[in-house]
């Protein structure tokens, strides 16, 4: 006998929402990082003080795009897999 798999589309739907909104922080952390770094180098923190923060944030900036992918990857699988829930449940509800 097969399991009944169900699915509760409005939580599916909200941790979609939610995964995307921390992709978008995320990546708004990036620029600001990146924003910072120009901004000591060419104010605050110049010659090699300044270089090496910038470098610093830099590799900050590049580890928290690819963190930002990686929700954008989940974000895109939940969605993908909400769709092909509902498609599933509207065949078997055309088999009856």
């Amino acid at each position: 006998m097969t399991e009944k798999i169900r699915m509760n589309y409005a939580a599916v739907e909200d941790m979609a929402k939610h995964l995307q909104m921390v992709e978008q922080q995320l990546r708004q952390t990036a620029q600001n990082a990146q924003r910072w770094a120009q901004t000591m180098q060419n104010s605050a923190l110049q010659g090699p003080p300044g270089e090496s923060f910038a470098q610093a944030l830099g590799v900050f900036s590049q580890k928290v795009n690819k963190l930002a992918e990686a929700f954008h990857e989940e974000h895109s699988d939940v969605r993908k897999s909400m769709a092909e829930m509902q498609r599933a449940d509207t065949t078997a509800g055309q088999n009856f």
